[in-house]
């Protein structure tokens, strides 16, 4: 009986560290790995972008789909946060799975600013484990995931998660 309970340990010990697997990456070779799969394209002549790389600047990423309601909410409080942290944050939106079209006629309707990416795939979900509508991933300059938030954002919750993430304070008053 004390072998076997013994050996239960044993086999316990190995499947928790990972049995053994020659994965010796650290997260954020991980983290970076996932976001080299990520095959997004710009719209409107935003820049070629490819997640992970180093930046000038920390990311912000706002995923969206065109039939989110709690997307469409959320966009004027990106968009301020967009225009507010200029030059000291670039905010993009990946837009997940919808047509061109589609997107295009979202990005009138709602009259945002910050360059936009299609992903028709939907490569970025697994990426950033994205299970919900909206969600937004903050990135530091070096390319790795500082968090990801998931739900509609709102200019306060915002403003919290750049400096709690990514340790970018707010500009000062018109500014």
């Amino acid at each position: 009986m004390k072998r076997r309970v013994r050996w239960t340990a044993i086999v316990v010990a190995i499947a928790a560290s990972g049995c053994g697997s020659s994965d010796t990456r650290s997260d954020a070779e991980q983290q970076s790995a996932a976001l080299a799969t990520v095959k997004i394209s710009p719209v409107n002549g935003a820049p070629a972008l490819q997640l992970g790389d180093r930046t000038d600047s920390p990311l912000v990423v706002n995923v969206w789909a065109t039939w989110c309601v709690p997307c469409r909410k959320e966009m004027p409080a990106l968009d301020a946060g967009a225009k507010r942290y200029r030059g000291s944050v670039r905010f993009v939106g990946i837009n997940l799975g919808d047509t061109k079209e589609s997107a295009q006629k979202f990005i009138d309707q709602t009259g945002i600013t910050f360059d936009q990416y299609l992903d028709p795939d939907s490569t970025v979900q697994p990426a950033f484990s994205i299970t919900a509508m909206p969600a937004t991933a903050f990135l530091r300059a070096d390319g790795t995931v500082a968090a990801v938030h998931s739900g509609a954002l709102d200019e306060a919750t915002l403003e919290a998660l750049l400096k709690d993430r990514l340790g970018v304070a707010p500009p000062p008053a018109g500014g």
